[in-house]
């Protein structure tokens, strides 16, 4: 049975929720699967995934951000990775700088790894031509290596991932958010909610939770509708 270890940043928000889900549908499909999760013990969010993954009977590590030397602090993520000996890594990406120490002990111990980048931009605005490959770039660069394949979830997320950071067509994959409707509880429709926007009682209403950025598509929704 192979092993697949999911490394994270992030303990809150939609990509904390695609973790969450990932984790249980690979669980599910019969692979063992471990959490390494790098984070402040206050960051906000944390107790609720901890609290998640235990519920979903998902073993979970907890781990500090390390401050040092790049090359101490590789050291000791490939001796945490070796630890849990995985066959494949996935790393939850919420942007280019994140989970750079654990993707470099992934490099370093020849291990498989996949990435689902949520935001795939680099807020220099450098490329990713001619990247260093050496530990001692990594406060300049975003990579300094890359996995073996990348998950976007939207076409304009790829382009980014491609033009910001180089990264080749053929490791990319485009798999769109999906939507657990066994989550939600059907329930009658407030019609005070609905009088308030001067909704009509027999028309269709689409809801969409996420921050007005335009990578979260608003405008096709808007033109949908119109």
């Amino acid at each position: 049975m192979d092993k697949i270890l999911f490394v994270t940043n992030i303990v809150y928000g939609g990509a904390k929720q695609y973790y969450v889900d990932l984790i249980n549908g690979m669980k599910n499909r019969g692979y063992d699967t471990e959490a390494y999760i790098v984070s402040r013990i206050d960051e906000n969010g944390l107790q609720a995934l901890c609290r998640e993954l235990k519920e979903a009977d998902v073993k979970y590590t907890v781990t500090q951000p390390l401050q040092g030397r790049h090359s101490q602090i590789i050291k000791q993520r490939c001796i945490d990775i070796k630890l849990r000996n995985p066959d494949i890594i996935h790393f939850n990406q919420g942007g280019p700088t994140c989970n750079r120490f654990e993707m470099a002990a992934a490099y370093k111990l020849q291990i498989p790894s996949v990435a689902t980048s949520h935001l795939p931009t680099i807020k220099s605005g450098k490329t990713r031509i001619s990247f260093p490959k050496t530990p001692l770039a990594l406060c300049e660069w975003c990579y300094p290596w890359e996995a073996d394949a990348y998950i976007v979830e939207s076409e304009k997320n790829e382009e980014m991932l491609l033009l910001n950071q180089g990264i080749p067509k053929n490791k990319t994959q485009i798999i769109h958010y999906g939507l657990d409707f066994g989550k939600f509880k059907k329930r009658k429709r407030n019609q005070e909610i609905l009088s308030a926007f001067s909704i009509a009682p027999e028309h269709f209403v689409i809801g969409s939770v996420g921050d007005l950025n335009w990578r979260n598509g608003f405008s096709a929704h808007a033109a949908f509708l119109m």
